[in-house]
Order: structure tokens, then sequence, then C-alpha cells
């Protein structure tokens, strides 16, 4: 299942890799290529979580595959990862090993993100690593192995952007001193 952010940042993905990949290879092939990762995308999702009552669309495993395809067409493309530049297939690799040893589901709050990228983009260095520093804090709580995604889950239901924080299993749930502490170091960082 996918969160609004998740849902945007999958459009974004598309439009970022998508466009030259269907300008190199023609918009015929690349929607052959989205539909047909994103079906067997889903169908796998669906055998692997057999048990778990949701809805399952492929679209990430689609957006997978175009950024193979992007990774294999654009080799020497640098893409920026958490202020980091990277080819292209460096980069698509390290998303992948994310995305097998766990979920990707970002940082709960994009709109920093994107502020330190738009200080970057626009050659400010200094206000990109001032925008990043100031929320490390939030960023290195929200890491927490094992919890991150419920701590994560928690802050969007927050936000407003989930209607539940719930996890489906295994993914432990946070307790209630942990939601505490979540919502004090919130707080504290003025980002309540």
């Amino acid at each position: 299942t996918g969160s609004l952010y998740h849902i945007i940042f999958n459009m974004l993905g598309l439009m970022w890799f998508g466009a030259p990949v269907e300008r190199e290879i023609g918009s015929h092939e690349f929607l052959s290529l989205y539909l047909i990762s994103g079906v067997a995308a889903g169908l796998f999702a669906m055998v692997l979580s057999i048990h778990v009552p949701v809805a399952i669309i492929g679209a990430s495993g689609a957006l997978f595959a175009v950024m193979i395809a992007f990774a294999t067409l654009f080799p020497e493309a640098v893409i920026y990862a958490w202020f980091v530049p990277l080819r292209a297939p460096l980069a698509v690799l390290i998303f992948a090993a994310i995305a097998v040893i766990g979920t990707m589901t970002g940082f709960a709050y994009p709109d920093v993100l994107v502020n330190g990228y738009r200080h970057m983009a626009e050659g400010d260095d200094e206000k990109a690593r001032a925008v990043f520093y100031r929320y490390l804090p939030m960023i290195r709580y929200e890491s927490q192995e094992g919890i991150s995604l419920s701590l994560r889950k928690e802050v969007l239901k927050r936000r407003g952007v989930l209607a539940s924080a719930k996890v489906r299993h295994p993914g432990p749930e946070i307790d209630e001193l942990t939601r505490q502490e979540l919502y004090r170091t919130l707080e504290a960082m003025e980002l309540d």
C-alpha cells in the first residue's frame, strides 16, 4: 500500500527517469516496459504477501524497471541521492539494495529534503548543508532499526497524511513511551 508521499515520489520518479527513457526507446516500447513490469511486480508482490489482505499495485516495480532502463541507457548520468552525486547504475544499485533490505519510505518531511535540494541546485551548498544538519536529529531518530517504518508512519499520521500508523506484520508497532518520546522530539525541533 502506498501513502500519498509514496505515490508522489513514484510520479516524480516516473517523470525524471521515464521521460528520457521514453525519448530513447519510443512511446510504444516504453508503455510495454512499464505495463509488463508493473503487472509482473504486482503479481510477485501478491505471491509474497498472500496472507496480507491489502490491495497491491505494481507501480513501484514498474518505476524500478524504468530506473534500470535509465541506468542502462544513460550510464554516465549523475543522480543526486541524499545530496551525494552518483552515476546512474550505482544509484539504482543502491536503491535496489535498500528496497531488498527493507522498505524505502524516506523521511516523513520530504518538503525539508526538497528545500535542501533546491538550495543545492541553486549552487548554495552552505544553505543545503544547513537544512540537512538542522533536521539530521529527526532523520537519525526516524532511522532506528526495527521501528523506523512505525516512527515514520506515526509522524505522517500526525501530519494528517495517513489515517492510520498501522504497520503490517511482521513490522513492530511503537509503544506509548516511544510515541511520547517521538512527539517530544518533534516539539523540541519545532516540527510539530
